[in-house]
């Protein structure tokens, strides 16, 4: 903690911290020590060891601007107002640095009923517990349970800094440390930001910077002494505490920095002790309670008589349910919909921000998708709202993507529900709340599952999983949220693997077979009896006997062959998120476990091509629907119209086919085009005139320009339309320009390296025809081994990744002589996996074999990352990755990534194993194939290899561009 830092780990800080940060007085953003880290980092962190080694800081560092930030819209007193340190950020450098090495101990100082600030401890979970909690208000006590809700007056500007480094010092933190705080915290000069113009230069004498990045770590340090103060209380055998179910742990308070709910009774002597407590706190370390803003909170049916003793003996006013606690509703009984209008308002209100802007579909749809959305996840991770709730919320959502400028109302062409699926499954990817509050719940439920230090999983497994494993338990009698989380359980659960190490998995009810949990999968032969897997495990291996008097022979043969047992000695069992491919959970993954799936189609991956304006893709994605308002579609929907075409002066009657296709004007526009690209459209529908430009046969780069212009000259068609229908006339000319425009753009978003294009049509069609790859060339060979080594190279093949696979190695001593070689088809399965059996039988080999020294070569460059740990492991590869490390440790392995070029004999070998089932084995020259022999002397004889790569070039005049 005390160690000087070095030049990477200040590095690292600065490149942490956000550079689009407010500057402080010397008006230096992030992004300037960000960008010229080269020029100035070494100067940095000298300034950093400096410090480290006692020196003060100057004032040009520790001056910071105050900015006062309005708490509520209408302010009348300066308590109304929070003030906010614009602090340089040098300074924050260093107030990081002291940060990331104090906030390493965190977790074993501060109690668990501090949610802030600390790793693994989530703000979502106090609210959780919190309201688990207060639902229970009216039992289990034989006094009145009561809530005290309390607010701390200014809590950051009032704390002594003379009792936070008693603290720190109580807490054992070095002197070193406890120096280090001292002088960030006291060394502070501050001046008053207003109207941009900074005013007065003062000094503090306590409190600690809001918007520092060590102020919040070294606060929840201080309040940790309220916290062991509240906790002491446990142990006093008269105090009368709240009453929680039997089994949970002890619980007073609940804390997430400032804000603090206490638990207790309404028993006189219980109220003081817990005054006392709070009061010496106030004393020592400088900290007021806000008595106006604390309230107290009792059930309805409490006797008066209650409420009068507790504005008594605490000086607080008792409030109503429900109350916010951290941004969200907190309640008791029956969840109602009015405890949520101010999270559908607060997205009301964002709306009506936009509304005098001129909005395009697409800078709609980026606004839901980026800001709207995301506003309400925070609510829905902790609460369970009604479906009407959320119904609104989509409405409100949907009223602002199809209305018009000023709230005018649209029409909604398409139900919200539809626009919520992927855009490869026909939707615009927009996220449906209802299958995000699924998500939300469903990393509930893992979160349930898998912790070991959650203050809430423990009370929530205590309080409805104490004679019933989860996968079991029932909802009955349960609140809101345990519900919820049951109700997605099944959907969950499944996708849940435990990778054996202690063996203390549920026998019958942990997914620790890959094939569901056991208690499920064996139908009549499941138990209700709770066994773990350890019971099982001998020093030898499973135990078959006691798995055959359980299990089916399937099953215990599935056991055996796929599931190794460990020792005890490697800790407790692991969980894996099998959603994804990294085995860690997120809430992306579940939502699309979630969700309704409709059938993909890949032709519509050609609708929202990458660079193309959103407006434009989603033109041609209503056309697709035929979702435009063309008279024909107008009259589809019972509109009565006079319908005209003002677009040609036939004067027809105006449909969608006939103003996007069969209008001379649109006739014109589309064979100019198509005539470039040698397109025949005569004779097509509209459907199959997009099909025949999605479906053209072009070189890669064309073939992407081509199909965007069906897009594009659809697009310009409508504009001419709708100017026509609003008195402005648009020419052919024009219309064809910007048409080429769009198209030049695009081309220039995709291929920025094209030197010299025009908006041309026809000349973009013919650079982008004549494009050609330049090709470099690299020599290289296999390289034999060095004296008492052998050389083994691996490889893996699976048609269709997944697909039918197969895995492949030789291992050649120092002339380059096989020494053996094998390969085997190992069933459907990814390349990666079938690579990684290839290294792991590889290894097995060596070791059983007696070749200790072993050069290992793969040409995966992710294998190869994943097994010197520079990558993170997918959960498919955990176990197998684990049994190569097992081996290289008794071996003596270098770990070599080879270009393909010289692995071809590896490759050779596992293809020749893939359509058959049985083991292909060679033990010298002449068993191999004469196609193997070949690659095998080549290798021998070191014949150099040509690795031939691209680079990118277009070819006009002779000239060549990077």
């Amino acid at each position: 903690m005390t160690k000087l830092p070095e030049l990477e780990e200040v590095k690292r800080v600065v490149f942490n911290l956000n550079g689009n940060s407010a500057c402080g007085p010397d008006g230096f953003t992030g992004h300037f020590f960000q960008y010229c880290w080269e020029i100035i980092g070494a100067d940095i962190t000298k300034v950093v060891k400096g410090f480290f080694c006692g020196q003060e800081l100057p004032k040009f560092i520790t001056h910071t601007n105050l900015v006062l930030l309005p708490k509520k819209e209408n302010v009348k007193f300066f308590a109304d107002l929070r003030p906010i340190s614009l602090s340089s950020f040098i300074n924050k450098i260093i107030s990081r640095m002291v940060h990331e090495r104090m906030i390493l101990v965190l977790p074993n100082i501060i109690s668990q009923n501090q949610a802030g600030f600390v790793k693994g401890r989530s703000i979502t979970e106090n609210i959780l517990l919190a309201q688990e909690i207060i639902r229970d208000i009216n039992r289990r006590n034989k006094d009145i349970n009561v809530v005290v809700k309390l607010d701390m007056a200014k809590a950051y500007d009032r704390v002594s800094w003379i009792f936070l480094t008693k603290v720190l010092r109580k807490f054992g933190f070095a002197e070193m440390i406890i120096d280090m705080v001292w002088r960030i915290i006291s060394n502070n000069w501050y001046s008053v930001l207003v109207n941009g113009i900074t005013h007065d230069f003062f000094h503090s004498t306590r409190g600690l910077k809001q918007g520092d990045p060590l102020s919040p770590t070294l606060f929840i340090i201080a309040a940790e002494v309220l916290a062991r103060g509240l906790n002491n209380l446990h142990r006093d055998e008269n105090m009368k505490g709240y009453g929680l179910p039997k089994w949970s742990p002890e619980i007073n308070h609940l804390s997430y920095a400032d804000d603090t709910i206490l638990f207790g009774s309404g028993d006189r002597r219980s109220i003081i002790k817990m005054m006392r407590v709070i009061r010496d706190y106030e004393m020592v370390s400088g900290q007021k309670v806000n008595k106006t803003k604390s309230f107290f909170y009792l059930h309805d049916n409490t006797p008066i008589i209650v409420a009068i003793r507790m504005r008594r003996l605490t000086g607080i006013r008792q409030g109503n349910f429900p109350f916010t606690y951290l941004g969200c509703p907190v309640f008791y009984g029956r969840r109602k919909s009015s405890y949520y209008v101010e999270m559908v308002q607060k997205i009301a209100k964002r709306i009506l921000t936009w509304h005098n802007r001129f909005l395009t579909f697409g800078g709609k749809w980026i606004l839901i998708n980026n800001v709207l959305q995301s506003m309400p996840v925070y609510m829905l991770s902790a609460l369970n709202p009604p479906k009407k709730v959320l119904d609104q919320i989509h409405q409100i959502f949907a009223k602002f993507f199809w209305g018009n400028l000023g709230g005018i109302k649209g029409k909604h062409w398409v139900a919200w529900g539809d626009l919520c699926y992927p855009k490869i499954e026909g939707g615009l990817g927009f996220r449906s709340l209802h299958n995000m509050n699924k998500a939300l719940f469903a990393k509930l439920w893992w979160n349930f599952r898998v912790s070991t230090t959650s203050l809430w999983a423990k009370y929530m497994w205590n309080k409805y999983c104490k004679k019933l494993h989860p996968v079991v338990a029932t909802s009955l009698g349960a609140s809101q949220v345990w519900r919820k989380m049951i109700s997605i359980r099944e959907e969950v659960e499944h996708d849940i693997w435990w990778q054996i190490k202690a063996g203390n998995s549920s026998f019958w009810f942990d997914n620790w077979t890959r094939q569901g949990a056991l208690y499920y999968t064996e139908g009549d032969r499941a138990q209700e009896e709770e066994l773990e897997v350890k019971y099982f495990i001998t020093n030898d291996g499973w135990d078959e006997t006691k798995l055959k008097d359980l299990l089916s022979e399937e099953m215990v043969e599935h056991i055996i062959l796929n599931i190794r047992p460990k020792t005890s000695e490697e800790g407790i069992d692991k969980a894996w998120w099998c959603g994804n491919s990294t085995g860690l959970f997120t809430v992306k993954s579940a939502y699309h476990r979630i969700r309704g799936r409709k059938e993909e189609e890949e032709w519509r991956r050609y609708m929202w091509i990458k660079g193309m304006p959103i407006k434009i893709s989603f033109f041609l994605w209503r056309v697709w629907r035929r979702k435009i308002a063309t008279d024909d579609n107008l009259k589809r929907m019972k509109i009565p119209v006079v319908s005209k075409c003002f677009c040609c002066k036939e004067g027809e009657m105006e449909t969608m086919t006939h103003l996007l296709l069969t209008a001379p004007i649109a006739q014109k526009l589309w064979k100019q085009f198509a005539s470039c690209a040698g397109i025949l459209i005569n004779g097509l529908n509209l459907q199959q005139l997009i099909f025949k430009w999605w479906d053209y046969k072009a070189s890669n780069k064309l073939s992407q320009i081509i199909k965007a212009v069906p897009a594009v000259i659809m697009w310009e068609l409508w504009k001419r339309r709708n100017s026509y229908r609003h008195g402005k006339e648009t020419t052919y000319n024009n219309m064809y320009y910007q048409c080429q425009l769009i198209l030049y753009q695009l081309v220039r978003i995709k291929f920025p390296w094209i030197k010299g294009l025009t908006y041309h049509w026809p000349q973009v069609v013919s650079m982008l025809q004549n494009y050609k790859p330049s090709l470099h060339y690299k020599v290289v060979r296999w390289r034999k081994p060095s004296e008492g080594w052998v050389t083994c190279n691996t490889d893996g093949a699976s048609k269709g990744n997944p697909g039918m696979s197969s895995y492949g190695y030789c291992i050649r001593d120092k002339n380059g002589d096989l020494l053996y070689a094998e390969a085997h088809n190992i069933g459907e399965t990814t390349n990666i996996v079938a690579e990684a059996t290839a290294v792991w039988k590889a290894l097995q080999f060596c070791y059983e074999n007696g070749l200790r020294k072993v050069r290992l070569e793969t040409d995966s460059l992710a294998l190869q990352n994943m097994i010197t740990r520079s990558w993170k492991i997918p959960w498919e590869l955990v176990e197998k990755l684990e049994e190569i490390h097992e081996i290289m440790q008794q071996l003596d392995v270098q770990v070599c990534h080879v270009y393909r070029e010289v692995n071809q004999l590896a490759d050779f070998i596992a293809n020749t194993a893939i359509n058959t089932e049985h083991k292909k084995v060679f033990h010298h020259f002449h068993q191999l194939p004469s196609l193997g022999k070949k690659l095998l002397n080549i290798d021998k004889h070191q014949v150099p290899t040509l690795r031939i790569r691209t680079r990118r070039i277009y070819s006009n005049n002779n000239k060549q561009h990077d």
